[in-house]
């Protein structure tokens, strides 16, 4: 039972804007803190953290793709380009 609360837990942190102590309440805990410490040992993370690496990945996409690949399925922007063709000549 308490893995599916941290499993919605877990989607409501990463698709919503809901608060952390929303999300508690929401999943059907009582205490923040009993929330927090149980999502840390489920999870790794504690609930802030987890957002926020979940927001990084998420907003930049790109980042994590090298650029050899951007440039060949051509993802690349403008300004990547023009860097590649200044260093080319």
């Amino acid at each position: 039972m308490t893995y599916r609360r941290i499993e919605k837990a877990k989607n409501l942190l990463s698709t919503s804007e809901l608060s952390v102590t929303e999300i508690c309440f929401a999943v059907g805990f009582q205490s923040l803190g009993s929330f927090s410490s149980l999502f840390y040992k489920y999870v790794g993370h504690p609930p802030k953290s987890y957002r926020a690496r979940i927001v990084e990945r998420t907003s930049e996409p790109k980042k994590s793709i090298p650029a050899c690949f951007t440039f060949m399925f051509g993802l690349e922007n403008s300004n990547q380009k023009s860097n590649f063709q200044e260093a080319k000549n």
